[in-house]
């Protein structure tokens, strides 16, 4: 029979968990009320939206500490457009071009974009993904976790190089998986057909076709101020392949294992 101590002691241990729960998840619920209060569209899963929110608004992932005011930015990997929204809420008279080749994401991120801008800002969205080569592909889309939506057939492989708690949930939420056809064009053929001189920031989250990417810029790689890469260190040989495209800029490492963010900075740039 359990005594009245002993139930206060186990009344006060659930709520010292609740408490770290609460601590732990404080971001996720204010980021939201920030979606209910703004009406934004948030694809299949509300806790996905909040992680990859978390990364760009509290943890900073692409922050470079510099004004990017009147600067023009492209967006590779546009996803839900979070990023945009960051940028939008940073700064003002801003030049974005935002690519996302899988139409249910291109569309939650237009969306939300169109509902949120100002500071006469201007976004230029494309449904479609840059590469190295012009024409279509066939991608894994992942409605739950649409973050690890990757052309790419190891994503069991680059599951397993997460902890183990997010490993297995991943594991479940990653059985749904549609494939989709999506349109890519070279990344030189659409900065030629736009005719964009420069690009201050280029900021690239693909789930390991990065190099294809950086590859397709061809000679106007040259017009890239600086790059903001997620990139797949575990995936070593493709790694150095994207150091070698960028032998003219300085690299920044964040030295984290398995994932992790360089930022590169062209070295005619540098004054």
């Amino acid at each position: 029979m359990i005594t009245w101590n002993i139930f206060l002691i186990i009344l006060f241990i659930i709520f010292i968990i609740i408490l770290i729960l609460l601590q732990h998840y404080t971001k996720f619920i204010n980021i939201s009320f920030y979606v209910k209060k703004h009406g934004l569209k948030t694809g299949k899963n509300l806790f996905n939206f909040c992680y990859i929110f978390k990364e760009i608004f509290y943890d900073n992932d692409y922050n470079l500490n510099i004004n990017l005011d009147n600067k023009i930015i492209f967006d590779i990997g546009m996803n839900m457009g979070i990023y945009d929204l960051w940028l939008n809420t940073h700064y003002k008279n801003i030049k974005v071009y935002g690519f996302e080749p899988i139409k249910e994401l291109y569309d939650i991120a237009k969306y939300n974009i169109n509902k949120m801008k100002n500071n006469n800002n201007l976004f230029i969205l494309n449904n479609i993904g840059l590469s190295n080569k012009n024409g279509n592909e066939i991608i894994n889309y992942y409605p739950d976790a649409n973050g690890i939506s990757t052309i790419g057939n190891d994503i069991e492989y680059k599951i397993n190089q997460l902890p183990f708690l997010k490993r297995n949930i991943l594991k479940i939420i990653s059985k749904n998986v549609k494939k989709e056809k999506i349109k890519l064009q070279k990344a030189s053929t659409y900065i030629k057909n736009n005719n964009i001189k420069k690009i201050d920031v280029c900021k690239i989250d693909v789930e390991g076709v990065e190099n294809d990417i950086i590859k397709g810029f061809e000679e106007y790689i040259n017009i890239v101020d600086t790059f903001i890469i997620e990139v797949e260190k575990f995936k070593e040989k493709e790694y150095k392949e994207i150091l070698s495209y960028l032998s003219n800029f300085i690299i920044n490492d964040d030295n984290r294992d398995k994932w992790g963010m360089i930022i590169a900075k062209n070295k005619k740039f540098i004054k």
